[in-house]
């Protein structure tokens, strides 16, 4: 067996840097920085495969950061929602989610109560004595 070259690792994360192998293209870099000596040219394992590995250093530091934008935005997005969700709570004063009639006949009449119109008309249709709670098709599933 022979030993490995600096020259054959800085080929070899050339090859996976044309691919877009970032990763395996800085473990080669790496390889012929530290784990291997040259043999033909002294810049396989010094400044060509140094100026390499910092650009993909460079490279996934941005890809970081970007990252990190993005999440930070969707965060933001949905703490947004939790506020409004929390604040329409809030604002109607109900005390627990309407029952399965409520919701259906309601949305489906576009009752004052329904969540179409944001009105209010008690906790629940059901325990209105005016307001009949026989079932009202509404092509929704059960």
């Amino acid at each position: 067996m022979s030993e490995g070259s600096s020259e054959m690792c800085y080929e070899l994360g050339e090859y996976f840097y044309e691919k877009k192998d970032y990763e395996e293209a800085a473990m080669w870099y790496y390889n012929a920085m530290n784990e291997t000596n040259s043999i033909l040219n002294i810049h396989t394992s010094t400044d060509w495969p140094k100026v390499r590995y910092a650009e993909i250093e460079k490279n996934n530091s941005r890809q970081i950061e970007e990252r990190s934008r993005q999440m930070a935005g969707q965060i933001q997005t949905l703490q947004e929602m939790i506020n409004q969700v929390v604040k329409g709570k809030q604002k109607s004063g109900r005390k627990g989610a309407l029952c399965d009639a409520c919701r259906r006949s309601y949305i489906a009449r576009g009752y004052p109560g329904s969540r179409q119109n944001d009105v209010s008309d008690g906790d629940c249709e059901s325990d209105r004595s005016d307001v009949s709670t026989r079932t009202i098709y509404t092509g929704c599933a059960s």
